[in-house]
């Protein structure tokens, strides 16, 4: 690993490090690769980054618990109508920082991870909107029901 890469995955997990306390490094000279592996709330998130390409292209792989991260942020079909109800007009698989059209060199591990916090909680917040909305269609709730859930 040369000295600039090494200084960079210093300051990568340094910034996990301020935000994320259980954290396990694995570097394999052998094929240039870090294995980091963060363990947050239930939550097992897996880093597998090229010192040969990174900083310059996104890490290889990313799973959250043992999916692939592309997988993991497709947006279900049944929560889509909501999404927009959220305005969320984000794209998560088009937008995501890993698109390699949006990934630059400044980018680093804090703007993934704080990408999925992103992804979690919208997609969170649309499933509460679906499921409001399936109350309302099975119970047969007046039109002022709009306003309760609007306040949710």
């Amino acid at each position: 690993m040369n000295k600039h890469m090494k200084t960079r995955m210093q300051h990568e997990i340094g910034s996990l490090y301020q935000n994320y306390n259980n954290i396990n490094v694995v570097f394999q000279p052998e094929k240039n690769i870090h294995k980091i592996t963060i363990q947050n709330n239930k939550d097992t998130i897996v880093f597998l980054i090229n010192d040969m390409t990174f900083p310059f292209h996104p890490p290889n792989l990313i799973y959250i618990n043992n999916m692939l991260y592309r997988d993991y942020i497709k947006t279900p079909a049944h929560l889509q109508p909501y999404m927009a109800k959220l305005n969320s007009s984000f794209c998560f698989c088009c937008d995501t920082v890993l698109n390699k059209q949006i990934w630059q060199p400044a980018h680093g591990l804090m703007h993934i991870m704080n990408e999925l916090k992103f992804v979690k909680t919208t997609m969170y917040n649309a499933t509460i909107l679906h499921l409001v909305y399936q109350i309302k269609e099975k119970n047969g709730l007046p039109e002022f029901f709009d306003v309760i859930e609007e306040y949710l």
